[in-house]
């Protein structure tokens, strides 16, 4: 999606990593292994989120993860904490001094939230054991969950007497109205509209609402079939450069602020075409810019501008626009 700052980043590896453990855990002599292991310790799990301070991000949150490891059958299982940056993928191990998060403040996992109530917030100096009373406090009560599934089942069903989930049993994805996809086509179109005169008030602009239907189909069509060449392209383009010499090309965005959307149409220069001095041979929406003169005596340019908005439920919408440069042949 292109989107999301450093806790959804977090949430998401997490929710990866925890993944990855339930596909790991698939032999019976791993499930037994690890069962023995912890049948006398508290099970807190495996993978965190880690709320704290880094460089340069400040506040913000990591990943933390902790591997369990037995050096030979001699010694007993030890635990392996890495703090991982979920926005550059990097890990660090606790004890290195050179890890980019420097306060850990608190810890929170599908079973319980800790907070760290030691003296010390640097990932090397304080004391990873969550059992320890005088280094983690529990935010709930240690036996607020079943204890009936081992640590690797991430598909529990858990009940807490102290806080039910917040979170629905079933995800509803809405959709929008009709009418409101509607009012943000002819909120983009407009304020495009407004914004081109604008960006060229010291010129002669005049807007063609001649092939305005036929570049709105095409941006229809182009969402429907994710952006590729159809059939039935080539004979829209034909129909309208037979007419004009033609310079534009679709833009697909998501949905954001119109300003932002205004900014990136702006960003592709197309306003900034005047004449066709020099414009030889057929053209088509795919000429270059580079075949077009930009003599500023010019002022047969005109601008057609289309709109199309795709709705889907979530609500998620796909914006699509075309801006074209027309000269009449």
């Amino acid at each position: 999606m292109l989107c999301g700052d450093d806790e959804e980043h977090a949430v998401l590896l997490a929710c990866y990593f925890l993944y990855l453990e339930k596909i790991k855990f698939t032999t019976d002599n791993e499930l037994s292994e690890l069962d023995n292991a912890n049948s006398e310790e508290e099970d807190f799990g495996s993978v965190f989120l880690c709320l704290g301070e880094a460089v340069p991000e400040g506040r913000t949150i990591y990943v933390l993860t902790r591997k369990q490891k037995r050096p030979d059958s001699k010694h007993a299982i030890v635990d392996s904490w890495h703090l991982w940056n979920p926005s550059t993928g990097d890990s660090y191990s606790v004890n290195n001094v050179s890890c980019p998060m420097r306060a850990v403040y608190g810890l929170v996992s599908a079973k319980n939230v800790w907070a760290n109530i030691q003296t010390k917030h640097e990932p090397w100096e304080i004391d990873w054991d969550l059992s320890a009373k005088n280094a983690w406090t529990p935010v709930f009560p240690n036996n607020f969950q079943s204890k009936k599934h081992p640590s690797h089942s991430v598909n529990v069903k858990r009940h807490s007497p102290v806080l039910s989930t917040v979170q629905p049993s079933y995800l509803i994805y809405g959709e929008l109205d009709s009418r409101e996809t509607d009012l943000i086509k002819f909120d983009i179109e407009a304020t495009l509209r407004d914004a081109l005169m604008d960006w060229r008030k010291s010129k002669i602009t005049r807007l063609n609402y001649e092939y305005v239907s036929d570049l709105t189909k095409v941006l229809e069509n182009l969402e429907r079939h994710n952006g590729q060449r159809y059939d039935g392209l080539t004979q829209v383009l034909d129909r309208i450069t037979s007419k004009y010499h033609v310079y534009g090309f679709p833009m697909n965005f998501p949905y954001m602020k119109t300003e932002a959307i205004i900014e990136r149409v702006r960003s592709k220069g197309i306003h900034e075409l005047h004449g066709i001095d020099g414009f030889v041979g057929n053209s088509t929406t795919e000429d270059r810019s580079s075949r077009i003169a930009t003599s500023k005596y010019a002022t047969s340019v005109q601008y057609a501008v289309a709109v199309y908005v795709k709705a889907y439920k979530g609500p998620v919408l796909s914006i699509w626009i075309y801006l074209a440069a027309l000269w009449r042949r």
